[in-house]
C-alpha cells in the first residue's frame, strides 16, 4: 500500500508532465502564394512589436512545387506582415494565369517555342518580385493567401493594421469585388486543370487581372510594383473594370470550366457598370479591325 506522501508525489510527476506537454503545444499553419502559383519562393514573416512593424523577419520558409508553405509556432502572433520574393539562385518559378505573361524567361518552360510566357507555362522569377500580405487571427484551420489582392490592400496601411481593422478591411474588399471568398482566405489553384471549382477559379482570374488595372506590363514584377507605387487605393478602383479583364480572359480560354464562368462574370460586370455609371462588356464599341 501506498502511504500519502507516494501519492502525493506521483500526483506532482503527473501533473508536472502535464504541464511541460502544454507548455510545448504547437500550431503547424500553412499558406500559399498566387500570381498564379509560386513555387520555390521566399516566404518572410514579420511581426508588430510595441506598434512597431520588425525590421527582420522572426520566421522564414520557402514555398514548395504547390506553391504551399508551413510554418510552426509555439506562440502564433495576432497580426503579421508576410512578403514573398523570388530565390537568389533564380530557382523560382511562377505559373501564368493571364493570356501572357511577358517574355519567356527559359527555353525549357515555353512549350510552344513562340518565346512567350503563355497561359499556363512557367516562368523564372527574379529576386526583385514581391507579394505581400498583412494577416490577422492566423490558425491551423484555415490556409492563408498572399495575392495581388492582398498585395495591394497592404500597401493602403500606412501602420500596422490591428486584427480588427484586417477583418473589416477584408471583408470591405470581398464585398466591393463580389468573390466568393475573403481575399486573404482565396484558395490558390493550377489555372491548367479541368476540374475545377468555378467561384475559385473566377476569384483567381480576378486575383490575376487585378495586375492590369494597375498597369499595361506583360512582366509580373513591373505590374506588382506598380501597385505599391500606385496612389489609388484598391477600393478605389472600379469593379466594371476588374470583371471586364476577366471575363475576357475567360471568354478567350475555349474549355471547361473557363465557359461556366463567362455568364456569371458578365452578370457582375453588368450590375458593376449599372453602379459605378460605367459601360459594360457588351457595350463597349467593337473597334473595326486594322486595314
Amino acid at each position: 500500500m501506498k502511504t500519502p506522501t507516494q501519492i502525493l508525489l506521483v500526483l506532482a510527476v503527473a501533473l508536472s508532465g502535464c504541464s511541460k506537454s502544454d507548455d510545448n503545444k504547437s500550431t503547424t499553419l500553412k499558406g500559399v502564394v498566387s500570381k498564379g502559383l509560386v513555387a520555390h519562393a521566399q516566404v518572410d514573416i514579420y511581426q508588430i512589436e510595441n506598434k512597431t512593424l520588425q525590421n527582420t523577419p522572426f520566421i522564414s520558409t520557402q514555398t514548395d512545387e504547390t506553391a504551399t508553405f508551413h510554418i510552426t509556432l509555439k506562440d502564433v502572433p495576432q497580426v503579421v506582415y508576410i512578403t514573398v520574393t523570388g530565390m537568389k539562385d533564380a530557382s523560382t518559378l511562377a505559373q501564368c494565369d493571364l493570356l501572357e505573361c511577358g517574355t519567356a524567361t527559359r527555353s525549357e518552360l515555353d512549350s510552344n517555342n513562340n518565346g512567350v510566357t503563355d497561359f499556363g507555362e512557367w516562368q523564372s522569377v527574379p529576386e526583385e518580385f514581391q507579394l505581400t500580405a498583412w494577416i490577422g487571427n492566423w490558425n491551423g484551420n484555415d490556409p492563408i493567401s498572399v495575392n495581388p489582392f492582398t498585395h495591394a490592400l497592404a500597401r493602403t496601411f500606412s501602420t500596422p493594421p490591428s486584427a480588427e481593422e484586417l477583418e473589416a478591411a477584408y471583408v470591405s474588399l470581398q464585398e466591393r469585388f463580389s468573390l466568393s471568398q475573403r481575399a486573404d482566405l482565396i484558395t490558390v489553384v493550377d489555372v491548367t486543370g479541368t476540374e475545377l471549382d468555378t467561384q475559385q477559379l473566377q476569384d483567381q482570374l480576378m486575383s490575376a487581372s487585378l495586375l492590369a488595372v494597375y498597369s499595361n506590363s506583360s512582366s509580373m514584377t513591373e505590374a506588382l510594383a506598380a501597385i505599391t507605387a500606385s496612389d489609388q487605393s484598391i477600393l478605389e478602383q472600379s469593379e466594371t473594370e476588374l470583371t471586364q479583364l476577366a471575363l475576357t480572359l475567360a471568354s478567350s480560354i475555349d474549355r471547361d470550366p473557363y465557359t461556366d464562368i463567362t455568364n456569371e462574370l458578365q452578370a457582375l460586370n453588368a450590375q458593376a457598370a449599372v453602379d459605378e455609371n460605367r459601360l459594360s462588356y457588351k457595350d463597349i464599341p467593337v473597334l473595326p479591325p486594322l486595314l
